[in-house]
């Protein structure tokens, strides 16, 4: 992996610092940042699946598109019961 270098104001280096120091257990600020990162995303998914449920059609929809998927993935599976039975207890 390469590395480079960004430029911060001094302030906001240390409020990251502060945040990777105090919430995220004593990280590294690139582990926080990413962190960050990652939990801005997430909230990016679950408002755009908010706006989906605001609409019931598309809401109907999309799980439709769920089940199909499931079903397609599973088809073909055996029960891992059957399969596995030094498992079931």
């Amino acid at each position: 992996m390469t590395t480079t270098t960004i430029r911060l104001d001094s302030s906001t280096r240390d409020r990251l610092a502060s945040v990777a120091r105090e919430q995220f257990g004593g990280v590294s600020q690139e582990a926080a940042l990413n962190r960050l990162i990652d939990e801005h995303e997430m909230r990016q998914v679950h408002s755009a699946y908010a706006r989906l449920r605001n609409d019931p059609e598309q809401w109907a929809d999309y799980q439709q598109e769920v089940r199909l998927g499931e079903n397609m993935a599973a088809e073909g599976l055996g029960n891992a019961r059957d399969e596995y039975p030094e498992y079931n207890r």
